[in-house]
């Protein structure tokens, strides 16, 4: 009896040990989801919404040139502008055109592939907005002229070849690029005078494909 007790005694000790760590963890599991509802509800909301990003430079620029601004650096909301823009594409026509052309130059600098990155003017460009420049072994000059296109507002191929003859006629220039918020008009890949220079002189990015190089050149 005494050993029978003694096993009892034990049984039930274990058990209570059992109920208490089963006690302990679901307090431990309940608090961490507790702070993690807390801190989604946190950046909910400190996020800012995408206005007041927009409203703050992304810029940090260097010394001005014949060609326009170098860019020096970056500021943290143009990380910030992207990542919305990945989640919610449609919120690039919500940017004014000359900040899209900050965008797409602050692009460029983020990258870390250029040694040079030039914000143009906004008149006087020759159609260039954004310049950028490696030096060195396999040294390139791209020019690009950024379109922020409303849906339906198709980028034809008269603004296409402006920017082709911007082109031609600068000997540095190694390719250019039309890039925009929505598409191309479709005759544009039926244009001799275009398609021969593309993919290797000329480059036209659309919205989709435009929204891709953002997100590879910063994150």
């Amino acid at each position: 009896m005494h050993h029978s007790h003694q096993a009892a005694h034990s049984a039930a000790h274990m058990a209570a040990q059992r109920a208490h760590h089963a006690s302990t963890w679901t307090a431990i599991i309940a608090n961490q989801a507790h702070r993690n509802r807390a801190a989604a509800l946190a950046t909910t909301i400190n996020r800012p919404d995408f206005p007041t990003l927009l409203s703050q430079a992304i810029l940090i620029p260097d010394k001005e040139t014949e060609e326009g601004q170098l860019i020096r650096s970056v500021s943290f909301p143009l990380l910030a502008i992207i990542q919305r823009m990945i989640e919610d594409p449609s919120l690039m026509y919500e940017v004014d055109p000359r900040k899209w052309e900050e965008i797409v130059a602050a692009t460029y600098a983020e990258s870390g592939l250029f040694d040079e990155v030039t914000l143009t003017p906004r008149s006087g460009d020759r159609g260039r907005d954004v310049i950028a420049v490696k030096y060195g072994f396999g040294s390139v000059r791209l020019i690009e002229s950024v379109k922020r296109c409303s849906p339906g507002s198709k980028t034809t191929a008269e603004e296409v070849q402006a920017l082709l003859g911007v082109l031609l006629s600068d000997p540095q220039a190694s390719k250019g690029i039309v890039s925009t918020t929505w598409e191309f008009a479709p005759m544009i890949w039926q244009n001799p005078h275009i398609i021969q220079y593309v993919p290797h002189r000329l480059e036209l990015v659309d919205g989709k494909a435009l929204v891709e190089r953002l997100k590879e050149f910063t994150t």
